[in-house]
């Protein structure tokens, strides 16, 4: 059985087929303002049906850079891309093709993508930050993601930094992100180096004064996390880690900086996520198999 995956970001949509075999098929990858644009979720509805054309896959499996509901049917929330909010993605899709369909998390299925990646074992956590254009996060416990009572946990971009009061696009005020992401990277990259591309600043000036201040806010965020949790795992991804010129060394010892100690900080340690297009659309095939195999179809199977 084939599972469709896709994995929607602010920019693309990344798409493909997944086989029991594991190998990916007919991956491709649209801009997301071709697809989403002007009635966002039908729009989507209308590019699966495309996809998957005569040879309806088994499943279809979401990722999105959103807030989802505990039974990973409906988008609440999605600040970065306009038409997808309280969009109940999985019952558009099901009625249309008769087939199930999941949604879930982007960020989630990254982290389960790194989890099978790696070989990483499902006991205990499992912690995955991801810095893009936001800071992305998630969590697993003994192989299950952590989710919540309404499905929008590790949600760590969002925790309010004291005395800061910028508008964040989630609605609420000084929330890390805006200090330790991809976006006050920008800010600072036009501020201070306009025309010079943000690894390249990152390469040639990571002794600016603005720029280990951003690492070392990450560095704190992921940490804070860490102290709660006590995980057996740290992943770390996510366009920005994982571009040629970040400083991972001094974001490892920035994390370490903030760890208590004794531990967790010593028995840290870091993996890092494989940089590529496919992980997101992989990712979400292996949520749906689970979700297959615990017998989590829709009303209409």
């Amino acid at each position: 059985m084939k599972i469709l995956g896709l994995d929607i970001g602010g920019t693309n949509v990344r798409s493909g087929f997944y086989g029991d075999d594991d190998t990916l098929s007919r991956f491709a990858v649209h801009k997301s303002s071709e697809i989403l644009a002007d009635n966002a979720a039908g729009r989507l509805v209308e590019y699966i049906k495309k996809r998957a054309g005569e040879e309806l896959p088994g499943a279809v499996s979401v990722g999105a850079p959103s807030t989802v509901d505990r039974d990973n049917r409906i988008i609440y929330s999605t600040p970065n891309i306009a038409g997808l909010n309280n969009v109940p993605i999985a019952e558009f899709v099901e009625s249309s093709l008769h087939i199930p369909c999941f949604v879930s998390r982007d960020v989630c299925l990254l982290l389960l993508y790194d989890m099978y990646d790696n070989n990483i074992s499902p006991e205990g956590f499992t912690l995955g930050f991801y810095a893009g254009t936001g800071l992305g996060n998630a969590i697993a416990y003994n192989g299950k993601l952590v989710t919540g009572r309404h499905g929008v946990a590790a949600e760590l971009g969002h925790i309010p930094v004291l005395g800061k009061d910028d508008l964040c696009g989630c609605g609420n005020r000084g929330c890390i992100e805006l200090y330790a992401s991809g976006k006050r990277l920008a800010q600072i990259n036009g501020e201070k180096y306009p025309g010079l591309a943000i690894g390249e600043m990152l390469a040639r000036h990571s002794d600016d004064p603005d720029i280990k201040e951003f690492v070392d806010n990450l560095g704190a965020a992921v940490a804070v996390e860490i102290n709660i949790l006590d995980p057996e795992n740290v992943i770390l991804g996510g366009g920005v880690i994982l571009s040629d010129g970040f400083p991972k060394k001094a974001l490892e010892q920035a994390i370490r900086k903030y760890a208590r100690k004794p531990y967790p900080e010593k028995g840290l340690s870091f993996i890092y996520s494989k940089e590529s297009h496919e992980n997101g659309v992989i990712g979400a095939a292996i949520f749906a198999r689970t979700k297959l195999s615990q017998g989590r179809f829709s009303a209409l199977v």
